[in-house]
């Protein structure tokens, strides 16, 4: 857990120094923040599973941790894939498709 959130707050510092269109460094913080959100549903998850009691149901009482692993997998994919969607805000002179809406694709 310690590890996930020094990986989130490590390189912010270092890209925001880079020679980058305020835009771009934008989009790779969001993705950054996109991983901590996904730290945050982990660190959510395991109080979840240490408020269970051994001597309840354990079906019943992991029932929201069971739902926060959903979560957390599909953070984990989305920060994966995240790399692959430049194309769909950027178009290949660096401008905003999201912006212009005379564009067609």
């Amino acid at each position: 857990m310690v590890v996930d959130i020094w990986v989130v707050f490590l390189p912010p510092p270092v890209i925001w120094k880079l020679k980058m269109t305020p835009k771009k460094k934008w989009a790779i913080t969001a993705s950054f923040a996109v991983g901590l959100r996904t730290a945050g549903v982990n660190l959510d998850r395991l109080i979840q599973t240490l408020k269970c009691p051994s001597h309840q149901d354990l079906s019943y009482c992991a029932m929201d941790s069971s739902i926060l692993v959903i979560a957390e997998i599909a953070g984990g994919i989305l920060v994966a894939c995240v790399p692959t969607f430049r194309p769909l805000f950027f178009s290949n002179d660096n401008t905003s498709r999201w912006a212009n809406r005379d564009h067609r694709a």
